[in-house]
């Protein structure tokens, strides 16, 4: 889900509700005007005044304290859409402790509360201001500074501008025909458009933004959830925006990867040249199998500095058996491989509780492995020894929890291998020899048996097969290993990976 803040109104979040079935809306603020977004705050507490329902309530406390900035950028939102209907309220005029004017919206929203009624506010002087009442310059000024913020905060190509005006027409619910709203409103409306364009071209100007015009022709509808409004409308509104906003977001959309696997994976992103994709969370170094078994405490205090700050983080991960929960933080898809499979076990005890840890190259380096077997022996456990059906519940296991968070559609097998061959520095092709070869068909034979387990548990999933001609590569920034492989077969792999993205992209979209 592609996370999206609002600051504006039911035009537009109504049209996310509708149709943007691949969204998330975070933070929506409405009923805040952006020429008062950018004041100084006026302090006032929850608990000093009365409305109803709750929501409202909540937009005039964040106007008063000016709350709007900070608001718009929580829920970590990738994307902040802005529509300015909600400039059609006039604004209350005050004057702050240090004598200074501020501006708080006066929505329908401040009309249900008792502030200027019987809060400390009731008892100061105000004004009421009607905003088309300000010059060009004033409206550039105030324009400028609520712009400003939303810049610290967010970066220009992910802000789009929702440019929505006033109808003078709508359509009957009876008939389908086209009627025209009274002498009266539809004065209104044209002066409230008026408004709204000097200000969505000066918004445009100073966020340098995305912006989508409205639809046209573009009818209010009288048979409209929220009632006959000129800015309630038509379907073909809303399916329009909707339409132009996958547009833009489809351009810088970036989507998010989990990796549970080994460098062979986490390196195919290394080649993502025009940045399509972001790897979210990487946890390496901790095998399928060890996630079965009961989590210790990490010793940190007792470990050394021989490994860097991720070696140690998979460690703790590993001891404390928090992968799940890692990748509970979910990217757009999650890819595994194996070669971690290819590391023994090294069974533990601490605190009376005896479990097993993938005894990779990172745990060797450490002392942690001699720190959990302090007083007590120590156990080295070949995974290729283990009987079957005691892998059968460890891969079971690991599948189940992993289906827990994942469809298998958002599910990729890199079904990765080492191979028998490599490319020497003078661009031959070498083989591997002796114990080496002899290694490298053994790992092959245990991988094989392990990603027909995730086939038959994942399926649906993405699998990525092993190209028949893979080879390593001695000019590999990792150095010449069975698993270090030459270019192209990173690239040929994003290229399949990128083929799966668009592929559900396009369902999305369509």
């Amino acid at each position: 889900m592609i996370k999206v803040n609002i600051h504006g109104s039911c035009v537009t979040r109504d049209a996310f509700e509708m149709y943007g079935t691949n969204f998330k809306i975070g933070t929506y603020i409405s009923r805040n005007s952006i020429l008062a977004a950018a004041q100084k705050p006026l302090e006032l507490r929850e608990d000093e005044f009365e409305a109803e329902p709750r929501f409202y309530k909540r937009m005039v406390h964040v106007d008063f304290n000016k709350q709007v900035m900070n608001r718009l950028a929580e829920n970590d939102p990738e994307w902040l859409v802005i529509d300015l209907i909600d400039e059609r309220f006039e604004l209350l005029e005050f004057l702050t402790e240090d004598g200074e004017k501020t501006y708080i919206t006066n929505s329908s929203s401040v009309a249900r509360t008792n502030i200027l009624t019987e809060s400390r506010y009731a008892k100061k002087e105000y004004n009421v201001i009607d905003t088309s009442s300000f010059s060009a310059d004033e409206l550039e000024v105030m324009i400028q500074q609520y712009a400003q913020e939303i810049l610290k905060r967010f970066s220009s190509d992910h802000i789009i501008i929702n440019e929505s005006y006033f109808c003078a027409h709508f359509v009957s619910n009876q008939n389908e025909k086209m009627r025209r709203f009274n002498e009266e409103r539809v004065a209104n409306a044209r002066k409230m458009n008026q408004k709204l364009s000097i200000m969505y071209r000066l918004l445009k100007k100073y966020l340098n933004c995305h912006l989508i015009k409205m639809i046209q022709p573009c009818y209010a509808d009288q048979s409209h959830k929220w009632g006959l409004a000129e800015f309630h409308y038509i379907d073909a509104y809303y399916r329009h925006f909707m339409e132009e906003v996958n547009k833009i977001v489809k351009r810088y959309h970036k989507t998010a990867i989990n990796i549970h696997g080994s460098c062979v994976s986490r390196d195919i992103f290394n080649f993502d040249k025009e940045e399509r994709f972001r790897v979210k969370k990487y946890v390496g170094r901790v095998s399928m199998v060890s996630t079965y078994f009961p989590a210790i405490k990490y010793p940190e205090q007792d470990t050394n500095d021989t490994n860097g700050s991720w070696e140690n983080r998979m460690l703790k991960i590993d001891a404390q058996k928090d992968l799940f929960n890692i990748l509970s933080d979910k990217g757009d898809y999650l890819v595994i491989d194996l070669m971690d499979e290819l590391w023994d076990l090294m069974k533990v005890s601490k605190d009376n509780t005896i479990t097993c840890m993938t005894y990779s190259q990172v745990l060797r380096r450490s002392d942690m492995a001699e720190v959990l077997a302090r007083g007590k022996n120590r156990r080295i456990i070949h995974t290729n020894e283990m009987p079957e059906d005691l892998l059968e519940i460890y891969v079971h296991q690991y599948c189940r929890r992993i289906l827990a968070i994942y469809s298998p559609e958002q599910i990729i097998i890199n079904e990765t291998y080492p191979v028998k061959k490599y490319l020497n520095t003078n661009n031959e092709v070498v083989f591997f020899e002796g114990d080496r070869l002899r290694k490298v068909e053994e790992n092959i034979n245990k991988l094989e048996y392990f990603y027909k387990k995730l086939r038959h548990y994942f399926k649906g999933c993405h699998i990525i097969e092993m190209p028949k001609d893979a080879m390593a590569c001695e000019n590999h920034r990792w150095g010449l290993a069975s698993n270090h492989y030459t270019d192209d077969f990173y690239i040929e792999r994003l290229n399949q990976i990128i083929q799966i993205a668009e592929q559900k992209e396009n369902e999305k979209m369509d």
